[in-house]
């Protein structure tokens, strides 16, 4: 597992249907700040038999092979693999491993991505070959492996051959039944500025317009992504939102305080939609313009996404 979603999935995926199987744990550590939100999600009752910590950041992320080959060879063999992502370690856990099944987990709107991609290699006719830099470093990243893949997934994804379960959350939902609702709204950032969105400026435009249309006298929290900068988090707060920076993920995070949010906003983020699964509150995505995004194709990305999803709103208002 590479994110803290990933992991959460995880736990969901073994409580749900290995209850009784040996279970084996990989987190890559590709930033200090998601490998510390994992390890503090880490309890006793997971019944992890062995976890596996494998650095995935400067130069030591080319050397996972080395580092994990003689281990994974231990292992076999295995009935399933989940991964929430579908290149370098997990693609190679599972070509070495060759479990009975693979499964892909959900991590966001990824999830969305990797079932394209999937069907886009299963209409390939030849099969991709092998990199002779992989053979140096004793990786196997052919992606055969994955064109057969399970999806256990919270959205109605088209996955290649209709292989999918449903994760409903019902085994964390049995914790959270009982909590109370308050009138707080939360909005949810993504990681969005220089990657979909071409400035900042842009985001607190479309910021702003949502904290205007959101009724006043309902407290308006903005959850930060992990990699949105301290500068920009200040400038959000000066819209008028405060800011909730809980220490775990945002599936987590009300269970620990003791309360739930009343409705979910976001331009991108999918926890709209698994928070809705899990503690039922309403989730609304936030179309916004292509003139708003670096380059054409980033914006058809997020109107695939908005167009999976049933609740949307527009924050389409001209820039002055």
């Amino acid at each position: 597992m590479r994110t803290p979603l990933q992991l959460f999935n995880a736990i969901e995926a073994c409580q749900r249907f290995h209850e009784d199987d040996l279970k084996y744990l990989i987190l890559v550590a590709g930033s200090s700040v998601d490998l510390k939100m994992m390890q503090a999600m880490l309890q006793p009752d997971q019944e992890w038999t062995a976890i596996k910590t494998v650095i995935f950041q400067g130069w030591q992320k080319h050397f996972y092979g080395w580092q994990l080959n003689r281990w994974l060879m231990t292992l076999k063999p295995v009935k399933a693999v989940y991964i929430g992502m579908i290149r370098h370690v997990p693609l190679h856990v599972v070509n070495v491993i060759q479990p009975e099944q693979v499964w892909i987990l959900d991590d966001g709107n990824e999830s969305l991505m990797i079932a394209r991609q999937i069907h886009a290699w299963q209409q390939q006719k030849t099969i991709l070959p092998d990199r002779w830099q992989d053979q140096f470093l004793d990786l196997q990243l052919n992606p055969q492996r994955l064109l057969k893949a399970h999806f256990f997934s919270a959205f109605e994804i088209q996955a290649p051959n209709n292989c999918i379960v449903n994760n409903d959350y019902r085994c964390f939902k049995a914790k959270v039944r009982q909590l109370p609702i308050r009138p707080d709204i939360l909005v949810i950032g993504s990681n969005l500025v220089g990657t979909y969105l071409k400035d900042e400026s842009t985001l607190l435009l479309r910021l702003q317009q949502l904290h205007r249309d959101l009724p006043a006298n309902v407290p308006q929290w903005y959850a930060p992504h992990r990699y949105e900068s301290s500068s920009l988090i200040r400038r959000i707060q000066k819209l008028g939102y405060q800011i909730y920076q809980p220490r775990g993920i945002l599936e987590y995070s009300q269970l620990q305080q003791g309360w739930r949010f009343s409705a979910s906003y976001s331009i991108r983020s999918t926890a709209i939609e698994t928070l809705y699964k899990i503690y039922e509150i309403p989730g609304f995505l936030c179309q916004v313009p292509a003139s708003d995004f670096i380059n054409l194709a980033k914006w058809q990305e997020c109107v695939y996404i908005w167009q999976q999803y049933p609740e949307t709103i527009s924050l389409n208002q001209d820039k002055k």
